[in-house]
């Protein structure tokens, strides 16, 4: 079956490896309780039709942390973030709000998505921030808090004539909603994130930001940033869990000699914390292709003259970030590989028992998210899916 059809008419299915990707039967032995649940199928960590499910059914259907209000201290500063199929952005206005809203170029201004555009992949582009592309950084206002002439792709001429969508902020993090039947957002938040809420942002500064690209799963990455640490056990397996967390001591995992232990922590699906003393890291995942993650990096502080003091402090989080990035694409490789030619003692065989409580708790929320039922008013993404349908539907 193909996406064109799927977008067209989602009563058809999804289907993808001779499987019912929405149908529960498929998940039996994944929704076992953990040490006899198997792990998800390789095709979650491969499968075009699977990820165009977690975008219909993740990344637009709950909220999802896309930057800090740091990011944009001043009026007329905007911050890009593609949500599956939609281009959204957040902008401080000149009365110093935040406001959410689509942009104005859904994909790009292209006519229709090209035909390179539909791999499954990210591809290369002029075009920054487009459905199909890598998003622009942060633009920054005028100095008099009007817009630039790269953010038209963004805003146009007049943003009170932009779609609004759901934004709240929670401390320093900046969180958007496209499902307008979707509840509050302290509904879903973690016990570690509540402090945030209650010192607010003034009491953290912005000290660096920083991307870095890896060639794996989103879901990969964030269980190998989990199991860094030693894992919390009640928190990783209780089945209605948002968040799972750990906690690590500097020293072990290359942050050197230091009293704070660092509390890591993955509130679903895509916001990763580590905590230690007053330094606060945040990890946005962006899921920019089935094997490609963007990590947007910021590390925040409540001491920011010490900060000030040891300006290479950013240096062994990013040494750390790529350790586990080297291991969450040796993950991400097999489990892609299990089943083919490229692992041939795996054809024919299931993969197993999940070992990995972090990972266990990880794919229970992402079949909760998959397996859940929406009311559909409309099952095209903002573009017009009409536009797609270039060839024949299998």
């Amino acid at each position: 079956m193909s996406l064109q059809a799927d977008l067209l008419q989602p009563e058809l299915g999804f289907f993808d490896e001779e499987a019912d990707l929405t149908d529960p039967r498929t998940y039996v032995a994944t929704t076992r309780p953990f040490g006899e649940a198997h792990a998800l199928p390789p095709f979650a960590y491969r499968s075009k039709v699977f990820s165009e499910l977690e975008n219909e059914k993740i990344w637009t259907r709950g909220w999802v942390p896309i930057g800090l209000v740091q990011q944009i201290p001043n009026p007329g500063d905007l911050l890009p973030f593609t949500l599956g199929f939609h281009g959204v952005h957040v902008q401080r206005t000149m009365d110093a709000r935040v406001e959410a809203r689509f942009n104005r170029h859904q994909h790009g201004g292209c006519r229709f998505v090209p035909e390179q555009c539909r791999t499954g992949k990210q591809t290369k582009c002029t075009i920054a921030s487009c459905n199909y592309t890598r998003d622009a950084p942060v633009l920054p206002g005028q100095e008099n808090g009007e817009d630039t002439p790269e953010m038209y792709k963004f805003v146009g001429i007049n943003p009170d004539k932009l779609i609004p969508t759901r934004f709240e902020a929670w401390g320093p993090f900046i969180f958007v909603n496209l499902d307008p039947q979707d509840g509050p957002l302290a509904e879903v938040l973690p016990d570690a994130l509540q402090p945030f809420g209650m010192a607010g942002d003034c009491l953290l500064t912005l000290v660096d930001h920083w991307w870095m690209d890896f060639k794996c799963n989103w879901k990969t990455f964030g269980t190998a940033f989990v199991e860094t640490g030693v894992m919390a056990d009640v928190e990783a397996r209780a089945p209605a869990a948002n968040a799972i967390s750990s906690v690590a001591d500097r020293a072990a995992i290359g942050l050197g000699e230091g009293a704070p232990r660092v509390e890591l922590t993955w509130m679903f699906p895509n916001l990763l914390l580590a905590c230690s003393g007053p330094d606060v890291l945040v990890v946005v995942l962006q899921a920019t292709g089935m094997g490609n993650t963007l990590a947007r990096i910021s590390r925040l502080t409540s001491r920011p003259q010490d900060a000030a003091d040891h300006p290479a402090g950013a240096a062994p989080w990013g040494a750390l970030l790529r350790v586990i990035g080297a291991r969450a694409e040796a993950t991400h490789d097999r489990a892609v590989d299990w089943g083919t030619s490229s692992l041939p003692e795996t054809i024919g065989q299931a993969p197993g028992i999940e070992t990995s409580a972090a990972k266990n708790a990880m794919e229970n929320f992402v079949l909760r998210k998959i397996l859940a039922v929406h009311e559909l008013h409309w099952s095209a993404p903002i573009m017009d899916a009409r536009m797609m349908q270039r060839r024949g539907t299998r």
